[in-house]
């Protein structure tokens, strides 16, 4: 970041570094974990924005399980399973990938619901 600060933007690609990418000046995000968690993975960038950063690292803690649950398998199989839990016609993933396992979709579930998460 130092030493592209001023010439070019840096985006986070990788969830797990969200926060501290923007937090070093990063210009923004490009999440997994926002595709069934848009508010609060924007709440997290709003805050770390705003300076507030003790309360984004608290929002990015609250995320963290929700996180991992969306990396179980191979992405997009958690992601496409969470947007058809939450009432999204999401389908199936293509082939070779398979959908997620169900102990799988029971930990994603489990943390979707933890997440406060409305579907439609």
């Amino acid at each position: 970041m130092r030493r592209i600060r001023g010439k070019m933007d840096l985006y986070s690609g990788e969830d797990f570094l969200n926060l501290p990418m923007l937090a070093i000046g990063g210009a923004g995000l490009i999440s997994v974990t926002s595709n069934i968690a848009p508010a609060l993975v924007k709440k997290m960038y709003t805050l770390v924005k705003e300076n507030k950063l003790d309360e984004a690292n608290a929002v990015q803690d609250f995320l963290l399980p929700l996180e991992d649950a969306c990396f179980l398998e191979v992405n997009p199989i958690p992601i496409k399973a969470g947007y058809n839990m939450l009432g999204f016609n999401a389908g199936v993933p293509r082939a070779p990938l398979t959908e997620l396992e169900p102990k799988n979709k029971d930990i994603l579930w489990g943390e979707i619901k933890k997440a406060g998460l409305k579907g439609i």
